[in-house]
């Protein structure tokens, strides 16, 4: 059982994010498929809450950004771009 709830994962996120993001972002604890982060799977990040970052430009077709929160520690330990 996480200690840190989605509830709680969301508000650390805007507050890395900025608040504009609060209506646009989705927490769920399942990590895209991507080999930016094959490794992450075996590093820690499957006890993460995973929150997907919309992007606006056009420009970034097959790429998505991701911020993930540990579980246990409520620390963001991944905010990058992954790929297909």
């Amino acid at each position: 059982m996480p200690v840190w709830t989605r509830e709680e994962a969301l508000e650390i996120a805007i507050k890395h994010l900025g608040e504009e993001y609060r209506d646009k972002i989705k927490v769920t604890d399942k990590l895209p498929r991507s080999r930016n982060i094959h490794m992450a799977h075996t590093t820690g990040l499957k006890q993460c809450w995973v929150i997907h970052v919309p992007y606006s430009a056009s420009a970034t077709i097959g790429l998505s950004r991701v911020v993930c929160i540990c579980k246990k520690s409520g620390k963001i330990i991944f905010d990058g771009i992954t790929g297909e």
